[in-house]
């Protein structure tokens, strides 16, 4: 087992669970139990995150650090405007689709895609207005 990080409560089971959504086995230590607060010093009872396997250690700080980095940012991923690929139009970079034609960034709308298909149905999504399926109604 290694130490990965020593913090807040709220940081260290934040960081546990990015870890357990990526399949690295973590365990906190020092829990917070409010009982013993002022009996001991801060420095022996604050939460530790200990991960199981030395092997994902590189993976597992990879996470903490992009943790921390958002934390440190205030949550937010600053990114630049972007262009829609569909209709030209300006998106702001805290979006992710076009608020004029609902086209991703990536332009992966299936509207546009002569050969996209219903996964349901396998009836035409290209030219649509709408994003479901007229056939079969599946959202896409």
């Amino acid at each position: 087992m290694k130490r990965l990080y020593i913090g807040e409560a709220l940081h260290v089971e934040a960081i546990r669970s990015l870890l357990a959504q990526a399949g690295i086995a973590a365990t906190v230590f020092n829990q917070p139990t409010g009982v013993a607060v002022g009996d001991i010093p801060f420095t022996v009872s604050q939460p530790e995150l200990w991960i199981a396997n030395d092997w994902d250690e590189p993976r597992a700080r990879e996470i903490a650090a992009e943790y921390l980095a958002r934390r440190d940012a205030g949550g937010r991923e600053e990114r630049p405007p972007w262009r829609c690929p569909r209709c030209g139009g300006m998106v702001d970079g805290q979006f992710t689709d076009c608020w004029r034609c609902a086209t991703g960034e990536e332009g992966t709308d299936p509207r546009l895609d002569p050969q996209a298909r219903c996964v349901r149905c396998g009836r035409s999504l290209y030219g649509l207005t709408e994003r479901r399926c007229p056939q079969c109604g599946k959202e896409f």
